[in-house]
């Protein structure tokens, strides 16, 4: 986790090779702006969400690269001292980065009406998140 960000994004050099499609930016911090977080997790661009989690700790969602056609991304509750103290690292496809598994990171396809999402969800984490 990195935890020295700017609050702007600034395209430094372009990298595409057959490993890499990710271009070296400075990430975009999104504070707690969660239509910033979707912005760039639709696109896994290289972003940071902070929002408070009981106990004094911090939920915390960084959209680290993309490679090849999978966006690395972690979700994770950290600590006051920055401990670990649960998540997951996660490699997934493009095609799934949507509203519903961004929602899915924060509980949002518990409901009943929403079961096939949910399903579909936990299907992509299994596959795809440590």
């Amino acid at each position: 986790m990195v935890s020295i960000l700017v609050g702007c994004t600034k395209n430094v050099s372009t990298q595409n090779t057959d490993q890499t499609n990710q271009k070296d930016t400075w990430p975009v911090v999104c504070n707690d702006d969660s239509n910033c977080l979707l912005t760039n997790f639709k696109k896994c661009s290289v972003a940071s969400f902070k929002t408070p989690f009981p106990g004094g700790a911090n939920y915390e969602i960084s959209i680290l690269w993309l490679t090849g056609w999978k966006c690395n991304y972690k979700a994770m509750v950290v600590d006051w001292s920055w401990n670990n103290l649960r998540g997951s690292d996660c490699n997934v496809e493009l095609q799934y980065l949507d509203e519903d598994l961004l929602g899915h990171l924060f509980g949002q396809d518990k409901s009943a009406w929403k079961e096939a999402i949910l399903e579909r969800n936990n299907k992509i984490e299994q596959e795809n998140c440590i």
